[in-house]
C-alpha cells in the first residue's frame, strides 16, 4: 500500500515542480483528505483546520512552542509517552504528572480479572483547578504505554475540566486507528471545538513516512503555522503526496494489520503467562504493547541485561518522572508470534540472571535513554 502510494505520488510530483516546493500549512490535497476523515468521524473539519507536520513528535513540539513558555505547567498522565516528556523538558516547561488509579470494569480488568490502571478523573480535575496548566497532553486512545481506552463519559469530563481551568487540551490520537476489539468511542474533539488533536500515519501504516498533522480551530492553526517557521518551512512534498493517497484509502490496509496485531497480542499474553507467570499483565483493547507489572522494582536492571540475550526495551522509568515505574515494563507485540516467543524467552533468561545475582539490581541503575515509539 505504501509503495503504491509513493508510485502514484511520483507521477503527480511534476505538476508541483514550478512552485516553491514547501508550504508551512502542508499540501492542500493532504489537508483536505485529513479534514474529510475527521468530518466523517463526526468532527466537522475544513482544510484550514489542518496543519501537516513531519510526524506526531514534530506536531507536539510545534504546539508547545506556540502555547507554552519556560516554567509553564504542562499536565501529563503518569505514566506517559517518553518522547512527549522529553519535548516538555526540552522546552523548559514543568510537567505536572497525574497518576492513573485502579478500577474494576470490563474495559479496565486484567486478564486474570484483577484491577488494572484507569484514568483518575478526580485527580485530573483537581490538578487542572489547582495548577492551572497551560497545556494538558493526554493519550485517551489505547494509551501509550498502558493500552487503556478512555470512555466517552470521561472524555466529556476532561473537556469540561480543561475549559474551566483555561487549559488547552492536546489529544494524541496516533494509536486511535489500532482498535483491536472494535470498542466505539468519539474523538475528544467531538465534545469541544477548542481541543487540539495530533494525528499520524506512523502507527497505522509506516513510521518511515514521518507524516503527521494537527487539527484545531483556524485561529489556532494559524498560530501553530507561525511558530512552525522557527523549526522548519514545511515538509517534503513526495511524502505528503503519498500520504494523501493513504489517508483517502485509510481503511484498506487496516483489516489485515489489525488481524495480525490481534494474533500477536494473543501470542504475547500467552507467552508471558507461560514463561513469566509472576508478571501481571492487562489485555489492551488496542494499540501496540502490553504494560507489565514486574514482581520487583527491577525494570532498569532488566533492560540493561536484556541486550545480552538479544532484546532491547525501554525501562519503566522512561515513561515517568522522578524514577517512577521501576516495577513496570512495556512489551510491544509488533513482531510475529515466533519472534515474540524468542523475545519472551530472552526476557525469561534476563530475569533468571537477575534472580541468580540480586546484587545486579543495585549496580545496574541507569539504563540509556532510547528513542522509542
Amino acid at each position: 500500500m505504501v509503495h503504491r502510494a509513493f508510485a502514484a505520488a511520483l507521477t503527480e510530483l511534476p505538476a508541483l515542480l514550478p512552485g516553491f516546493g514547501y508550504d508551512a500549512m502542508g499540501l492542500l490535497p493532504l489537508r483536505e483528505s485529513v479534514a474529510a476523515r475527521y468530518t466523517a468521524a463526526g468532527v466537522p473539519t475544513t482544510a484550514e483546520q489542518i496543519l501537516v507536520t513531519s510526524g506526531a513528535q514534530h506536531a507536539l513540539n510545534i504546539i508547545i512552542r506556540a502555547l507554552a513558555g519556560r516554567q509553564d505547567r504542562v499536565l501529563v498522565e503518569h505514566p506517559s509517552y517518553p518522547n512527549a516528556l522529553d519535548a516538555i523538558r526540552a522546552a523548559g516547561c514543568r510537567a505536572i504528572p497525574v497518576a492513573f488509579t485502579t478500577a474494576q470494569g470490563a474495559s479496565t480488568k486484567k486478564a486474570d480479572g484483577g484491577p488494572a490502571l484507569a484514568w483518575d478523573m478526580h485527580a485530573l480535575q483537581a490538578a487542572m483547578t489547582q495548577q492551572r496548566p497551560r497545556i494538558a497532553y493526554v493519550v485517551p486512545d489505547f494509551h501509550n504505554p498502558t493500552g487503556q481506552l478512555m470512555p466517552d463519559v470521561q472524555r466529556r469530563q476532561l473537556v469540561r475540566a480543561a475549559a474551566e481551568a483555561g487549559t488547552v487540551l492536546v489529544v494524541d490520537e496516533t494509536l486511535r486507528a489500532l482498535n483491536l476489539d472494535g470498542v466505539e468511542t468519539s474523538p475528544v474533539a467531538a465534545f469541544s471545538h477548542a481541543v487540539v488533536t495530533i494525528g499520524s500515519l506512523s502507527k497505522s501504516h509506516w513510521a518511515g513516512l514521518r507524516t503527521g498533522w494537527i487539527r484545531a480551530s483556524e485561529a489556532m492553526i494559524q498560530r501553530f503555522a507561525a511558530a512552525r517557521t522557527s523549526l522548519d518551512l514545511g515538509g517534503p512534498l513526495m511524502e505528503q503526496l503519498a500520504a494523501a493517497h493513504l489517508v483517502r484509502a485509510l481503511d484498506e490496509p487496516l483489516p489485515a494489520r489489525l488481524s495480525a496485531l490481534r494474533d500477536n497480542r494473543t501470542a504475547l499474553l500467552e507467552l508471558l503467562a507461560g514463561h513469566l507467570p509472576d508478571w501481571e499483565t492487562a489485555r489492551p483493547a488496542g494499540g501496540l504493547s502490553v504494560w507489565c507489572r514486574l514482581p520487583a522494582p527491577v525494570s532498569t536492571a532488566l533492560t540493561m541485561i536484556a541486550p545480552d540475550f538479544g532484546i532491547r526495551l525501554a525501562a519503566g522509568p522512561r515513561f515517568g518522572i522522578g524514577g517512577a515505574f521501576e516495577r513496570y515494563l512495556r512489551v510491544p507485540f509488533t513482531l510475529p508470534p515466533d519472534q515474540l516467543e524468542t523475545a519472551v524467552l530472552a526476557l525469561r533468561s534476563a530475569q533468571d540472571r537477575l534472580d541468580a545475582a540480586p546484587q545486579l539490581r543495585r549496580t545496574l541503575k541507569n539504563a540509556p535513554a532510547q528513542a522509542i515509539a
